[in-house]
């Protein structure tokens, strides 16, 4: 079912619902127009407010889904609140939580901890496709509010995050730990994708909670995308996720429009490591990647958006003017098993096009014939 119930309450100074108690279920409410200052459509407030559940509820938006009754924050849940949960995993449970003047959902304050935000449109029209866009952030996590979880790790807890005035989702520096963003749809938000400190891109060690990968390659042939990335982080295990995006934030570093793929980093020993993985794309897909700890039962801290990188096709340099054959042919590498003649493993032309012929999608070859060779 649709919503059932509007609460209209044009500039109150309240809260449109306030929930300070346990096990409370919201559902099935249209809830706009509570714009003073600091209010919310949906308030969860102090330790006793735990357990509760808000689902199935326009929230800023008009009853219709695709207009906006704005309240200052679509929900916000703070001193103390904890384990409440946002949406939920199956279409009913879905949250509306777009035209807020502020935030989309503001978690605040110390003990504010292990909340869940997962699969509402925030910034969007009902269906997903429109936007209603929140004012400042998506999702916002600020004052010592640590150990929340935006999203999941199945296609069912996704948020779609889109369209808001400032960043999909911003953690303030003076945020709790433990935060973990895994899986969104991100994209079409003024600012960042995720911001940490809320400082604008913060580059690779130079303070925020988590690093983030940085992808050194992204090649594609017959279907396949090869990604080399580096990673520096202290030790432990790690999920990486993976986005193709239509095109480029303006930062130069991500949203995250499409999810694509995962992969576990485990046991990663500390400091600077490169990893490769695979997964199916195209040439000209524009990539991104976040990274988040994997602590076993639960996650921890999420990275911000890497820069982002656009799959090329394969590129063989022809390094000898022998004529010898490729010992694999399509395996994506121009190596006939011999060597040139500076001792570097031989790629031909003959090689650099059987795999080139063999590899599919667009392919470059370039020519780096040393001059020591006989036949330069």
């Amino acid at each position: 079912l649709g919503p059932e119930l509007e609460i209209d309450g044009p500039g109150a100074a309240m809260d449109g619902l306030t929930v300070t108690s346990a096990d409370n279920t919201i559902r099935n409410l249209v809830i706009g127009g509570f714009t003073d200052v600091d209010r919310a459509a949906v308030l969860i407030l102090g330790v006793g407010a735990t357990g509760n559940t808000i689902a199935g509820n326009f929230l800023g938006a008009t009853a219709t889904g695709n207009g906006a009754n704005g309240n200052r924050n679509g929900v916000r849940i703070t001193g103390g609140a904890n384990n409440n949960t946002i949406g939920g995993t199956v279409g009913a449970d879905r949250n509306v939580i777009s035209g807020n003047l502020d935030n989309g959902v503001l978690i605040n304050g110390a003990g504010s901890d292990d909340n869940i935000v997962q699969g509402n449109f925030i910034g969007t029209d009902a269906i997903g496709t429109g936007p209603v866009a929140n004012g400042q952030a998506g999702v916002a996590i600020d004052v010592g509010a640590a150990g929340n979880l935006i999203g999941g790790t199945t296609v069912d807890s996704a948020n779609r995050i889109s369209s808001n005035g400032s960043d999909g989702v911003r953690a303030t520096a003076t945020a709790g730990s433990g935060n973990s963003i895994l899986r969104n749809v991100i994209v079409d938000n003024t600012g960042l994708g995720i911001d940490l400190d809320a400082d604008g891109v913060t580059p690779n060690g130079a303070g925020d909670p988590l690093n983030f990968p940085v992808i050194t390659s992204a090649v594609e042939a017959a279907g396949t995308v090869t990604v080399d990335f580096d990673l520096d982080v202290p030790a432990g295990d790690y999920r990486i996720e993976f986005f193709r995006n239509t095109a480029a934030d303006s930062s130069g570093y991500g949203e995250g429009e499409t999810f694509v793929d995962f992969y576990d980093v485990v046991g990663h020993p500390g400091g600077s490591a490169t990893y490769s993985t695979t997964f199916a794309g195209a040439a000209g897909d524009i990539l991104t990647a976040t990274a988040t700890e994997d602590l076993g039962a639960s996650y921890g801290s999420t990275s911000e958006f890497s820069a982002a990188r656009a799959v090329g096709p394969l590129s063989f340099v022809v390094n000898s003017g022998g004529d010898a054959a490729d010992s694999v042919p399509g395996d994506g590498v121009c190596d006939t098993g011999g060597i040139n003649s500076e001792g570097a493993s031989e790629c031909t032309l003959r090689a650099a096009i059987e795999e080139a012929n063999l590899t599919g999608g667009a392919s470059s070859i370039s020519f780096a014939i040393p001059d020591s060779d006989p036949l330069y």
